[in-house]
């Protein structure tokens, strides 16, 4: 199994990804609308492609850490 040290890091970096897609592509459309003034279909396409993204790899990763920890605990 993997280290309680690399478990945390790992921990953290998940809920980075969760919680930071959302305001990434946020923050991404802004600046496609102030640089471009306007927002076009991909440009929503790829900001609801960062969001599902990183909440299914950040939740995959979470599920799989939990996943983990507890056939550690086990044996």
């Amino acid at each position: 199994m993997m280290s309680e040290k690399l478990r945390r890091a790992l921990t953290v970096f998940s809920m980075i990804l969760i919680a930071g897609g959302t305001p990434l592509a946020i923050l991404m459309l802004a600046l496609t609308w102030m640089l471009e003034q306007a927002v076009t279909a991909a440009d929503l396409g790829v900001a609801i492609r960062i969001i599902i993204f990183t909440l299914l790899g950040g939740g995959l990763l979470r599920a799989l850490l939990s996943i983990d920890a507890r056939l550690e605990a086990r044996g």
